[in-house]
């Protein structure tokens, strides 16, 4: 696909371009578990707004799972899967998945009078895209969202083990607000801060660059590693809970909660640190 072409798509006609769509069975299982943890309220919310899973893939696995750990909380969830490739939304339908509802779209979320979306997840879709694309896709999402829903975007391990996500939150002005960067380690390899920036947003991978503050950021997550190792932490969750402490003391808005972090996960607060994209 040439830039003039995926131009076109993204801002004229399509809205996106067909991805890979291939996702192992449980790779977004623990991004869900993260929503259901740190957005209980908006995931519990009475009404009509869906939970969109957006670029939901050849397989209708993943988005049926999503449904079923969210519904664990809010039983009348509604779900919604989009794909921009007509074959899979067509499977999809034929599959047949109990309340849950697939169409034909991309970043312009394919709306029906009246509705509109509380939580869009689009993982592994924007990374696919080139840098300068990237705002415009979340402005195309972002007229559907409820005041305080979210965009939840972010790349994953083939196996879902590691992942780094964007929360970008519509505010009271209907705009969008860039919130906080959540970082997952499934402690089951050696850990280190050097496995995330690979996996870092398309907003942030090419920023990965001496003076810029997710550089910088990554530096000290890099000191305070190598200082807990200096002070005798070995394991991957200990090392993981202290760097965290250190990060915090250190400035940086580290969200310390047992319940996030004994599951492996280090959320971060970008306002005022990274720059809206």
């Amino acid at each position: 696909m040439n830039d003039l072409q995926d131009l076109d798509e993204l801002g004229q006609g399509r809205k996106g371009a067909i991805t890979r769509g291939k996702t192992a069975p449980n790779r977004l299982r623990s991004a869900d578990l993260y929503l259901a943890l740190a957005h209980r309220l908006l995931v519990s919310a009475k009404g009509r707004s869906f939970f969109c899973d957006l670029g939901f893939g050849e397989d209708v696995f993943t988005l049926a799972q999503s449904a079923a750990i969210l519904r664990r909380i809010n039983p009348g969830l509604p779900v919604l899967g989009v794909e921009i490739d007509p074959d899979r939304v067509e499977r999809a339908c034929a599959a047949g998945l109990m309340d849950i509802e697939a169409r034909l779209g991309g970043f312009e979320l394919p709306l029906k009078a009246g509705e509109s979306v509380r939580i869009v997840r689009a993982f592994n879709v924007l990374r696919q895209y080139k840098a300068f694309y990237y705002r415009e896709a979340l402005e195309l999402m972002a007229p559907a969202l409820v005041t305080g829903g979210i965009i939840f975007e972010g790349s994953s391990s083939p196996w879902g083990d590691i992942w780094c996500a964007n929360v970008f939150k519509k505010n009271s002005q209907g705009l969008l607000d860039y919130d906080s960067l959540v970082f997952r380690f499934a402690f089951k390899e050696a850990f280190s801060p050097s496995l995330f920036p690979p996996l870092l947003p398309r907003n942030l991978i090419e920023k990965m660059v001496s003076g810029e503050a997710v550089y910088c950021f990554f530096k000290v997550w890099e000191e305070v590693f190598e200082r807990s190792r200096q002070l005798g932490v070995r394991s991957n969750q200990g090392l993981w809970k202290s760097t965290a402490r250190m990060l915090a003391e250190q400035g940086f808005g580290i969200t310390l909660q047992k319940r996030f972090l004994s599951r492996g996960l280090l959320i971060l607060n970008v306002k005022g640190l990274f720059q809206w994209p």
